[in-house]
């Protein structure tokens, strides 16, 4: 059984806070409505990949943690990744620590 290592509600908020500031920023500074949707959506895209990445990390019963990335495939690593010092795969190899 795998059980869940954060909550997925505040690890949302915690996400949108940022960026949602950040717009604010930029509409009312006078940015180009073309650059604010290109910036608005990358922005998008990477919280998203995020919280995907975050709210599916699991630790299995090996002690081993395990998260789906945003093009669906599953990564692993021995260290909690979301704590300091832990790092996430992105490696490809979805067998150790890589950094992130």
């Amino acid at each position: 059984m795998m059980a869940h290592t954060r909550s997925n509600l505040g690890l949302g908020l915690q996400m949108a806070i940022g960026p949602m500031f950040l717009l604010g920023i930029m509409i009312f500074t006078g940015m180009p409505p073309i650059l604010t949707g290109v910036v608005t959506l990358a922005m998008a895209f990477y919280a998203w990949s995020e919280f995907r990445k975050r709210s599916t990390l699991r630790r299995r019963d090996d002690g081993v943690y395990v998260w789906i990335e945003w093009y669906g495939f599953e990564r692993t690593s021995v260290t909690d990744p979301s704590k300091p010092g832990g790092a996430w795969d992105c490696d490809g190899d979805g067998g150790g620590d890589g950094g992130d």
